[in-house]
């Protein structure tokens, strides 16, 4: 007698269960007739049916990698505030920023505003440039070079730690 779990299988000599090692690496922990074998678990090979999914698996994900902070122009934000509450955008986000991205209509964008850095939308209204918020508590800004508004860095990314 067999009995399938997604992660575990037990039968009359056989146990077999996976786990990921300290490299992230799935491996495959059998225990036959008291002796113990390790294998790195690639998919391959399983205690029952085949899963319908295994030509769906991909590697594991790195974040690093997708993330991309090495590129000297790239840089975490930790969001302070809730003015993008309404566009999923929380109080200790972490934001992947681009300083070398030019940003477009509809970015979002850091900015500098008479000095203080700001998280805004950079939207173009009538031939001109505006940073609007995330919500209506402040009132849009207009960039002009004769203002103190700069554009610092596009938005890239976003990384939320669970509560």
């Amino acid at each position: 007698m067999i009995l399938n779990y997604p992660h575990f299988s037990v039968s009359l000599y056989l146990i077999n269960f996976l786990y990921l090692d300290a490299n992230h690496k799935i491996v495959l922990f059998m225990f036959l007739f008291g002796r113990t074998i390790m294998h790195d678990y690639a998919g391959d090979r399983t205690t029952g049916f085949a899963s319908p999914a295994a030509d769906a698996v991909e590697g594991p994900i790195d974040l690093s990698q997708i993330l991309d902070l090495r590129k000297p122009s790239r840089y975490p934000v930790k969001v302070r505030g809730t003015t993008f509450t309404p566009r999923s955008i929380l109080d200790g986000d972490v934001l992947i920023v681009d300083t070398a991205i030019p940003a477009k209509s509809g970015d979002l964008v850091i900015a500098s505003n008479n000095g203080a850095a700001i998280l805004a939308e950079l939207r173009a209204k009538s031939g001109s440039w505006w940073l609007i918020s995330g919500n209506d508590s402040h009132e849009p800004i207009l960039i002009d070079p004769t203002q103190d508004v700069d554009i610092w860095a596009t938005v890239t990314g976003i990384v939320r730690e669970k509560p």
